[in-house]
């Protein structure tokens, strides 16, 4: 039966031209992108940072064995998607309001465009080079290559962004023409671009959402090299509990294909709380750095003066850092407390205590390196543990500082 099977799609495969093929895959694609309803997706990323040997200088994807660990973090996300864009949030946010996910990830590497960018770039855009390579495990695969003036794809310069070619490869199922994998390489990175080497490998699969089938990813491998500093990022990835988009907040993509943000609360049922304000916050979710992400909501009560207070942040960042010996940089950052029916908007973060040279003597000597002082100021805290683990009743100070622009 199965060498029957196996002579049936290999006779079809070689009765039809890479022409009807390629046209089949593109038909599927772009059926699957015009009829995809808005919906969204949890989106959990790991990224592993190496150090690239000092020798040779190249930069680019490190042999194995020749890296060492720099630091790790996980990070988890919403990516809701429409048939022309995608928007992001932290998990936490519960609600859309950047329409980059750089806006949402300030620092390190981060990739967007396997839901609808790269797809509506390569498969439907015209005048892109691509050529058949052959049949193997029930796959069609072919190679491309998009040039400067068709390239939608953008990479991050010390003066914004700027676009550059692409190529890649992908593969098709023989008996469906879906979209199974994709590979997209970028090509001659700006000078002004600390990235000279980045590559995505995105799985697919379709996924039954609101009644229909949608072409979604099932996960990505991005892999990133730096000139500076010399690292090399693995970020793998996984997509979970999509669903059509539903919510009190409205998400608009306008006909342009750029995402609008999210409808902004009455001002009528919630009040700006200004800067300099100190709140003494007992956690009552708990963070560990085996179950915790970047991304993740928390919650504490506020003690003191206020009555009955509650505030709700996310974790802005949560990372594990191997040099001189493993610790870790822990940011949370409060954005809404509620107290007596009233809610308010604000950005709150930790306030250092005046001690953390002396619990970091340890690790780092006498003198604190400048970057670490930096973050501490900036409201991250830093602990020196095996592992990251606070408590429900963990308390600190945090303060309220100016929101973000």
């Amino acid at each position: 039966m199965r060498a029957t099977l196996c002579l049936l799609i290999c006779a079809s495969a070689a009765a039809q031209e890479p022409a009807e093929i390629l046209g089949r895959i593109r038909h599927n694609v772009a059926a699957q992108i015009s009829r995809s309803a808005n919906y969204s997706c949890v989106e959990t990323v790991e990224r592993s940072f190496y150090v690239l040997p000092a020798a040779g200088g190249a930069c680019g994807r490190a042999p194995a064995g020749a890296s060492k660990p720099y630091l790790r973090d996980r990070l988890r996300l919403d990516v809701a998607v429409s048939s022309q864009s995608e928007i992001y949030s932290w998990h936490g946010e519960n609600n859309f309001t950047s329409t980059s996910v750089a806006d949402v990830v300030r620092s390190g590497p981060i990739s967007s465009g396997g839901f609808v960018g790269y797809l509506m770039n390569i498969f439907l855009q015209p005048n892109i080079s691509i050529s058949y390579v052959g049949a193997s495990n029930n796959s069609y695969n072919f190679q491309y290559e998009v040039s400067l003036p068709n390239s939608k794809y953008q990479t991050p310069t010390r003066n914004g962004y700027a676009r550059i070619p692409f190529h890649g490869t992908f593969s098709a199922d023989a008996a469906s023409f879906q979209l199974k994998d994709l590979v997209v390489t970028g090509n001659d990175f700006p000078e002004g671009s600390d990235i000279c080497f980045a590559e995505s490998q995105v799985r697919y699969q379709i996924a039954r959402i609101s009644g229909g089938d949608s072409l979604i990813p099932s996960g990505f491998l991005l892999s990133i090299g730096n000139r500076t500093p010399s690292l090399f990022t693995e970020s793998r990835g996984a997509y979970s509990e999509c669903r059509e988009f539903k919510g009190e907040s409205t998400l608009v993509f306008d006909a342009s294909g750029q995402p609008s943000k999210a409808a902004a609360p009455n001002p009528a049922e919630k009040q700006k709380m200004g800067p300099g304000k100190i709140l003494h916050i007992q956690l009552t979710t708990p963070i560990d750095d085996r179950t915790s992400f970047t991304g993740d909501p928390v919650e504490g009560v506020v003690e003191g003066p206020w009555r009955n207070a509650t505030v709700r942040g996310v974790i802005a960042e949560l990372a594990t850092h191997y040099e001189p010996a493993v610790h870790y940089y822990l940011k949370i950052e409060f954005e809404q407390l509620t107290a007596d029916g009233q809610v308010y908007s604000l950005r709150a973060l930790h306030k250092p205590t005046g001690k953390e040279a002396d619990k970091l003597y340890f690790l780092f000597g006498e003198n604190l390196p400048e970057e670490v002082s930096r973050a501490i100021r900036r409201g991250t805290i830093i602990l020196y543990a095996k592992h990251l683990h606070l408590n429900r009743g963990f308390t600190g100070d945090w303060v309220t500082v100016a929101a973000l622009q």
